[in-house]
């Protein structure tokens, strides 16, 4: 029926419409909280953990160890295992 394909071509382009208007004040409400200094995403965990494991490290904790006692899963702690083994960090 041509009537009701016209009414469905509207309710498309309205909601289409409405789209690009909440995308594009979703766009403008970021770069304002960019410009205010807000940080997006999660903070990395591991960088408040890396003296903690420095010190098991020295302490000779095994891997599972000291995974177990970060709290953290097998790929996290071997990422902050190698940053502490290249001196890439400076925090702790």
């Amino acid at each position: 029926n041509p009537s009701s394909m016209f009414v469905i071509s509207i309710l498309g382009a309205c909601a289409s419409l409405q789209r690009s208007i909440q995308k594009e004040h979703c766009k403008l409400g970021i770069e304002v909280a960019k410009a205010k200094g807000v940080k997006f995403g999660r903070k990395p965990i591991f960088e408040e953990k890396l003296p903690t494991l420095k010190r098991l490290l020295a302490g000779g904790a095994s891997d599972k160890e000291a995974m177990t006692d970060l709290g953290v899963s097998r790929g996290t702690y071997y990422k902050m295992k190698s940053m502490l083994a290249d001196d890439r960090v400076t925090s702790c």
